[in-house]
C-alpha cells in the first residue's frame, strides 16, 4: 500500500543543492560589486568634504546665473585657444597614458571625473542591490521546496536585503522634498558646500548623517544579509553531506 505514495528521491535534493551553488556563486558576486560601490561613494564624499576634488570645472546651477555676455566671450576666448593651439592624436595618446597625469587625477580629481565616477557607481549599486535581493529570495524558495535547511538564515538574510532595498533607493529623485535615499547625486555633493562641525549642531548632524550615517546603515545591511546567508550556505553544505 505504501508504494502508491509518492516519495522524494535524493536525485531532487541533489538538483536543488546544484541550482543553491550557482545562486551563491552570484550572490557573492553581486555582494562583492554593492560593497565596492559603496566603498567608493564613501570615499568620494570625504575627498570632497577633504577639499581634494578640483572644482573649477563643475556646472552646478549657480553657474547658469553668469551674465550672459561674459558667458560668449569666455567661449569666444576659448574656441580662439583651441585654434592656436590644438593637440594632435599622439598627444592626446600620451596624455592619457601619462603616469603625472594618473597620479594627478587619483589625488586631485576635477569634478567632470568625480561625476563619472558617482554616476556608474549609483546605477552599477543599484543594479547590484537589486539583483542580490532577488537572488536571495530565489534560494529561499529553493530551500523550501528541496528542505535544504538553514531556512531561517536564508529568510532573515532576505528581509534584510528588502530593507536595504527600500534605502538605496534615490528618493530625493522619485519623491522631490520628500526622504531621501543613501544614493546620492554627484550635484547635492558637489554643488553644495560643506556643512563644518564647528558651527550649528543640528546642520553637522543631518549633513553627515545624510551621507554618512544613511551609509553606514546600508553597509551594515548588506554585511548582515550576506552573514546570515553564508550561513545558510554552512547548512545546505551539512544537509549535501549528509546525502552524500
Amino acid at each position: 500500500m505504501n508504494e502508491n505514495y509518492p516519495t522524494k528521491p535524493v536525485a531532487d535534493e541533489t538538483d536543488c543543492l546544484q541550482a543553491v551553488c550557482a545562486f551563491k556563486s552570484f550572490k557573492n558576486l553581486t555582494f562583492l560589486i554593492s560593497f565596492v560601490c559603496l566603498i567608493l561613494l564613501q570615499a568620494v564624499f570625504w575627498m570632497n568634504y577633504l577639499d581634494l576634488i578640483d572644482t573649477t570645472d563643475c556646472s552646478c546651477p549657480e553657474a547658469s546665473s553668469v551674465p550672459t555676455e561674459a558667458v560668449a566671450e569666455a567661449s569666444v576666448v576659448e574656441q580662439a585657444a583651441v585654434a592656436v593651439s590644438e593637440p594632435s592624436t599622439s598627444e592626446n595618446l600620451a596624455g592619457i597614458f601619462d603616469v603625472n597625469a594618473i597620479v594627478s587625477a587619483v589625488t586631485k580629481p576635477t569634478c567632470g571625473q568625480i561625476f563619472c565616477i558617482i554616476g556608474v557607481c549609483n546605477c552599477v549599486l543599484f543594479i547590484a542591490v537589486v539583483l542580490f535581493s532577488l537572488n536571495l529570495l530565489i534560494s529561499l524558495k529553493i530551500s523550501i521546496v528541496g528542505r535544504l535547511g538553514g531556512i531561517n538564515h536564508i529568510a532573515r538574510a532576505f528581509l534584510l536585503s528588502l530593507f536595504l532595498l527600500v534605502l538605496i533607493v534615490p528618493w530625493q529623485i522619485c519623491l522631490p522634498d520628500t526622504v531621501v535615499g543613501a544614493i546620492y547625486t554627484a550635484d547635492e555633493l558637489l554643488c553644495a558646500d560643506p556643512v563644518p562641525c564647528d558651527g550649528p549642531l543640528a546642520d553637522c548632524l543631518f549633513y553627515f548623517g545624510r551621507f554618512t550615517g544613511l551609509w553606514a546603515v546600508v553597509t551594515i545591511l548588506l554585511l548582515a544579509a550576506q552573514i546570515r546567508s553564508m550561513r545558510w550556505s554552512k547548512a545546505v553544505v551539512r544537509k549535501l553531506r549528509i546525502l552524500k
